[in-house]
């Protein structure tokens, strides 16, 4: 999430972005500093942010998720 911020992207979206896939994407991404128009801004900020997030979430169900699953057998 530190790169993110220094690119100006919301780094709650980045807070676990799939570990190495997510430091390489966000390492991909153009900086919002480098936007030309106000819409091109918005544009970069919107489409970086809901990468972040959906990042994080295939991170969040594949630990959360998948470890509920695992366990499910144990409480039947």
């Amino acid at each position: 999430p530190l790169i993110a911020w220094q690119k100006g992207f919301v780094p709650y979206y980045w807070m676990f972005a799939c570990g190495p896939v997510g430091l390489f994407v966000v390492c991909c991404l153009r900086s919002l500093k480098a936007a030309k128009t106000p819409e091109e801004y918005e544009r970069m900020e919107v489409r970086a942010n809901l990468i972040g997030s959906v990042l994080t979430g295939i991170a969040l169900f594949c630990s959360v998720g998948l470890m509920g699953l695992l366990a499910l057998p144990l409480f039947v």
